[in-house]
């Protein structure tokens, strides 16, 4: 382990003295929530721990009103069970505090309320960034695994999340850059290293979103061009992965299928009724039985999002628009080896390129667009990047002027075998 990490361990640690001798009275006033119902003492508790944007009444509640909790607290099958509902301030609070902190003040409040000292067991429902602070607090604090028999995780990043580095970059949020993918994710992959060398006893169950959200940015793609393209490649990109398939199930039990809910990530953790996919996970798991038909469970995950774009144009009387372009290709061991593009337009008004569909690898998908006179050409593959030469011709005035645009996608497989865990 390097002096760096020690040195960074130690400072949290440190941190975590500080403030739970030096300001329990700050700690306290961090967390929020309370049990749906008076505290029943019964055998088992459920804990629902929101996410990043989040908090403890909007998370849990559909359109229609259904409030996740409460309907888990009027269910017979959960009638040994009491329901706690956490909460911590987010990005839409002010909020200035980093995970560790935010763990240390989950820990106090689940103290003050004695859901671990009065229950047998303890189970952890989390949506997102939630699942990073359970993690967080069970590392702190190994003793409390015994009493905890799993953790549903729901849209929890385990390799970073794109739109949270979008958010960090422009809004200094400690909890958006934990969960950033901007670097090396070594937040997380140290999160996890630990979690593996201290192996408490614990299963991880996780869900994965199977609906994208239509962007509002382009952070989490690499995107390049003229004047003015991120606005211009928007609808052209299409929806996104808040957190995709890989990243919600890295670190997951590796003998437990991979469940894809039909929702996107606000939506996953909103069932509408009993019936819906997302509560099904959660009693089959807390019953200890096989998962209901209408969970989309598989042991095998394929799914594809954007990774480059790039947009070039040229007005009327201009000079052609050329540009060699470089997409850097994102998760690359992860790409799909069966997937083979089928068809492909390299360019359009006449123009002409050398470019084919031979000159598109495995697992990667070139998708072209343009207006007037336009080609893409010269695409390769070189390590793992993608490099490939973008064109437009304008006319002289009055004539039209050009643009051209490219959509880089990968097609992805994850594997049982690709998620590697101890329990």
């Amino acid at each position: 382990m390097s002096c760096r990490l020690l040195r960074r361990q130690a400072l949290v640690s440190m941190g975590f003295l500080f403030l739970v001798t030096f300001c329990g009275n700050c700690i306290a006033q961090i967390a929020s929530g309370g049990y749906q119902v008076p505290n029943g003492s019964k055998d088992r508790v459920l804990v629902f721990v929101h996410g990043i944007y989040g908090s403890t009444s909007g998370t849990w509640k559909a359109p229609n009103g259904v409030y996740w909790p409460a309907l888990v607290s009027q269910d017979p099958q959960f009638s040994d069970s009491d329901v706690f509902v956490a909460g911590y301030p987010t990005l839409y609070t002010g909020n200035k505090n980093n995970i560790a902190t935010i763990a240390a003040a989950l820990d106090h409040f689940l103290q003050t309320e004695n859901v671990f000292s009065t229950h047998k067991q303890v189970i952890f429902v989390c949506h997102s960034l939630g699942g990073l602070i359970v993690k967080e607090l069970i590392l702190a604090h190994p003793s409390y695994a015994a009493q905890i028999p799993f953790i549903l995780f729901y849209a929890t990043p385990g390799a970073g999340s794109f739109l949270a580095e979008f958010s960090a970059v422009f809004e200094g949020d400690p909890l958006l850059k934990a969960m950033s993918n901007s670097g090396d994710n070594a937040y997380l992959l140290d999160l996890e290293s630990r979690w593996r060398h201290s192996n408490p006893p614990i299963h991880r169950y996780c869900a994965y979103e199977q609906e994208k959200i239509a962007p509002k940015n382009l952070r989490g793609v690499l995107t390049g061009g003229s004047a003015g393209y991120e606005s211009k490649l928007l609808a052209f990109i299409g929806g996104v992965y808040v957190v995709n398939p890989f990243s919600a199930t890295y670190g997951c039990d590796s003998d437990a299928a991979f469940t894809g809910i039909p929702e996107n990530h606000v939506g996953i953790v909103k069932p509408s009724a009993r019936s819906h996919p997302s509560y099904s996970l959660l009693s089959g798991f807390y019953r200890n039985t096989p998962l209901q038909a209408s969970t989309s469970a598989a042991s095998v995950i394929r799914y594809e999002e954007p990774i480059c774009a790039f947009y070039g144009e040229s007005n009327s009387g201009g000079s052609a628009w050329n540009k060699d372009e470089v997409c850097p290709i994102k998760n690359f061991a992860q790409l799909d080896p069966e997937y083979q593009q089928r068809s492909f337009q390299c360019c359009g008004g006449n123009a002409q390129s050398k470019m084919t569909l031979s000159d598109i690898p495995h697992g990667l998908e070139i998708q072209v667009d343009g207006g007037h006179y336009w080609s893409v050409d010269n695409g390769k593959q070189i390590g793992e990047e993608y490099h490939l030469h973008t064109y437009c011709g304008p006319e002289g005035r009055p004539g039209p002027g050009c643009n051209v645009k490219v959509k880089i996608i990968g097609h992805y497989k994850v594997t049982q075998s690709g998620r590697t865990n101890p329990h």
